[in-house]
């Protein structure tokens, strides 16, 4: 389904939407990029892609043979976001690989988001620090460099209120406590810039 809007008035924005709608997966996501040319297949996701912050599939820029999904960012005024729903959950383990080639003035922000939006922790990238959580300045930001990539997993439960982090292999924290209460969790989301 094609849909266009106006966004403030002024830009004409195009969009596609998958049909059948859904707001629910039955499964947990096991995704890679090797059997994906073009972010077109990626049927599950939610992607947002202005013009000046495109979204693509390209090589494994450490050049690896692999294929990954790239966000550039451009645009002063916006940012590239994609997101994947997964089943609710009140606990959940999430890992990802991420490559931070170059940050200019917008990070690249992840999010484990409940059902409507919630915002719960966040971690970003920035050129040589990724700090956690949301709205403060974080107190142990752990180093990183770029160029390389980085395994994230989290381990997050919504009775506790709490995640835990680890970066290539090291445990970061075990007890990182929500920004705010959130009943389950239900997608997970990478953005180039500030909500």
């Amino acid at each position: 389904m094609w849909n266009t809007f106006s966004v403030n008035k002024e830009d004409i924005w195009v969009s596609r939407t998958h049909v059948p709608i859904t707001d629910t997966v039955d499964q947990h996501v096991d995704q890679n990029f090797e059997s994906v040319s073009d972010i077109a297949q990626l049927e599950l996701w939610n992607l947002y892609v202005p013009k000046w912050a495109p979204i693509s599939i390209v090589e494994d820029p450490a050049g690896n043979g692999n294929h990954c999904l790239e966000l550039r960012d451009e645009e002063p005024y916006d940012y590239a976001r994609v997101e994947r729903i997964f089943p609710a959950s009140k606990k959940v383990e999430v890992s990802f690989r991420v490559f931070v080639q170059q940050v200019g003035q917008a990070a690249l922000d992840v999010e484990v988001q409940g059902p409507r939006g919630q915002r719960p922790m966040r971690l970003r990238f920035d050129p040589d620090w990724l700090s956690l959580d949301r709205d403060r300045i974080d107190p142990r930001p752990v180093r990183i460099t770029t160029g390389k990539w980085l395994n994230i997993r989290l381990r997050l439960d919504c009775d506790d209120r709490s995640y835990a982090l680890w970066v290539n292999g090291r445990e970061i924290d075990d007890d990182i406590k929500f920004a705010e209460k959130v009943d389950s969790l239900q997608r997970l989301v990478f953005r180039t810039g500030p909500w």
